[in-house]
């Protein structure tokens, strides 16, 4: 297994929110008038998710750890 950096690299991290944000709005908007005046906390739980995944996908083993 390779060695993880230590540091956090913005812009990945900025990535993996835009992407996770982008794909919410993508399904809300069928449906809804974006920007929702208040935002459900499941809402905000599944962005969380969304972005963990999307930075676990980049280890080099690919895992999510088990909770």
């Amino acid at each position: 297994m390779g060695v993880l950096p230590n540091v956090i690299n913005d812009k990945v991290l900025n990535d993996a929110i835009r992407y996770a944000d982008e794909l919410i709005d993508s399904d809300l908007r069928v449906r809804y008038v974006l920007p929702m005046k208040t935002i459900p906390t499941v809402l905000g739980d599944m962005a969380l998710n969304l972005v963990t995944y999307r930075l676990y996908l980049r280890r080099p083993d690919g895992q999510m750890p088990r909770r």
